[in-house]
């Protein structure tokens, strides 16, 4: 169980393909028993760095005391059949590495989220 994380915004390219890594991982584990081996393979540590690297979208990250990602919070406004809904705030993904899930940083990513989506003065807030 991991104790010491702080919440930060990411702030290097080291960080940031942690974070995409943190992406791939996730996703290979919650998808391990409805696909395919192969196809979840094919998923590379660096797919999300282009979309967590757009300036509509706000991440924030779970790092422990070496530094490494450990989950990821991203929101931004409402992005509805292609259009942005100005009043509206949405999280887009909440994601936390598997062997670190249930130690409370997914529970803090998302009120740091919700806080900024406040401060964001949106009406609203989708998932």
């Amino acid at each position: 169980m991991v104790t010491n994380f702080k919440i930060k915004r990411i702030t290097s390219e080291t960080e940031l393909n942690g974070t995409s890594k943190v992406f791939q991982k996730t996703w290979q584990n919650a998808y391990k028993n409805m696909l395919p081996a192969n196809e979840l393979a094919k998923i590379k540590p660096d797919m999300w760095v282009n979309r967590l690297s757009r300036n509509d979208r706000y991440n924030l990250i779970a790092i422990n005391t070496d530094n490494r990602v450990l989950g990821v919070v991203s929101y931004g406004n409402l992005r509805k059949n292609g259009q942005i809904v100005s009043d509206c705030g949405e999280l887009m993904a909440i994601y936390v590495l598997p062997r670190f899930q249930g130690c409370g940083i997914g529970s803090k990513l998302l009120k740091n989220a919700e806080n900024d989506l406040v401060k964001m003065n949106f009406k609203w807030a989708a998932l």
